[in-house]
């Protein structure tokens, strides 16, 4: 399946129910201080889209790195949904302004979560 549009980010992304997503474009400078991947040979350093899910258990987040089908290629774990966030923004400077929400996501139920 051939995701191209933000708009189409599955409810799971690494096994995790999605919170909280961008797609990483020109609004996003990236600082340097994340991570590379190799992919095919060829050292990838820019992420397509960022995803931070909240852990099946409730008790974590992940923050993903991933490509266009939303398939992760890197990730971090996370005690609380603002730990994920303050890490994606340390990476992507600009995040903070488009952050977006999957249209049927439910309040987070981790601990340390912001509840609606």
């Amino acid at each position: 399946m051939s995701i191209s549009r933000v708009d189409d980010i599955p409810a799971l992304v690494g096994g995790g129910r999605v919170v909280l997503y961008s797609q990483i474009d020109e609004r996003h400078e990236q600082t340097g201080a994340g991570w590379q991947c190799l992919i095919d040979g060829t050292v990838r350093a820019r992420a397509w889209g960022i995803a931070i899910c909240e852990s099946a258990e409730g008790d974590g987040f992940s923050l993903f790195s991933c490509e266009a089908d939303w398939m992760p290629v890197a990730d971090t774990q996370h005690a609380t949904l603002e730990d994920a966030k303050r890490q994606a923004e340390f990476e992507y400077e600009g995040l903070e302004s488009t952050w977006q929400t999957p249209s049927s996501v439910d309040p987070p139920r981790s601990k340390g979560a912001p509840r609606s």
